[in-house]
């Protein structure tokens, strides 16, 4: 299973209308979360989803395991301050009403808004509509970094993310040699891989690597990066290294906006973060 941990509140920080925003953090990914209970801010993120058709996915966490799936907004009733809920693809009508049988609250992830939040379920019938209260909070994902997923082939053998290039050593007449490593993380933003120390002349801070392709279970993806932090590893067990080695930081400078889309939602299917974002 993908390794993470819960967020933690941090610190209340003021927001313009009065209100408070209260940033939690996954420890060791860097992933940021601003809580913020506006009424104002709530519905207009969420009829603007609606308005727009932009992504939803509902989620819950049934015997350890995140179960996922693609949804829409069906309509809002600002009234009865609730939200229709149906299934993106109306053959997995079933899907839906199997992911709010016996819960009391549903999760959702606004990929193009990065926005989480967790409501009450009010009903849900056989036909595959659910009913949800409109949430009290949300959380915001920090615009600034991306979800990080770090990666444990140990525990995910069949599902190892990789990637491979051609680089050279920068030094005159150097040939490029061909790389294929398992990505250290890996998030919509970038990717990390450990090297060994002998190869650490091919890399440097400021690099560029082109042509990188980046497979993803079934998957592959073509981005270019730029090198921005190396860092020395230790051997451990999560590494399972045994030789002291260096993390290649890689910030993507080359990639589609649809392949960006497919990276952080398969990093948000995968991480384990805590339901609690209410």
């Amino acid at each position: 299973m993908w390794k993470s941990n819960d967020f933690q509140i941090l610190k209340p920080c003021p927001l313009s209308g009065g209100h408070f925003l209260g940033e939690r953090k996954v420890k060791n990914n860097d992933n940021i979360l601003q809580m913020n209970d506006s009424s104002w801010d709530i519905l207009s993120i969420i009829t603007n989803s609606r308005e727009q058709e932009k992504d939803v996915v509902a989620w819950r966490l049934i015997s350890g395991e995140k179960e996922t799936l693609e949804v829409k907004m069906r309509v809002i009733r600002k009234g009865k301050r609730e939200i229709a809920i149906v299934a993106k693809d109306p053959s997995q009508s079933g899907d839906l009403v199997a992911l709010a049988t016996g819960a009391k609250t549903m999760n959702f992830y606004l990929p193009d808004d990065l926005v989480l939040f967790q409501t009450l379920i009010k009903n849900y019938d056989h036909e595959g509509e659910v009913i949800v209260e409109l949430p009290k909070a949300i959380a915001h994902i920090d615009r600034r970094k991306y979800m990080r997923l770090k990666t444990n082939v140990e525990d995910n053998p069949d599902h190892v993310i990789s990637t491979e290039f051609f680089k050279s050593n920068n030094l005159p007449n150097s040939k490029a040699i061909r790389f294929c490593k398992p990505c250290f993380d890996l998030s919509a933003g970038g990717l990390s891989f450990v090297i060994s120390r002998s190869e650490s002349p091919y890399f440097q801070i400021g690099d560029h690597i082109f042509n990188m392709n980046v497979r993803v279970e079934h998957k592959e993806i073509l981005v270019a990066g730029e090198i921005v932090n190396i860092y020395d590893v230790e051997p451990d067990e999560r590494n399972k290294l045994n030789y002291r080695g260096k993390k290649i930081c890689v910030h993507y400078t080359v990639i589609t906006e649809e392949e960006r889309r497919h990276l952080d939602n398969y990093v948000f299917k995968h991480i384990e973060i805590d339901e609690k974002v209410s």
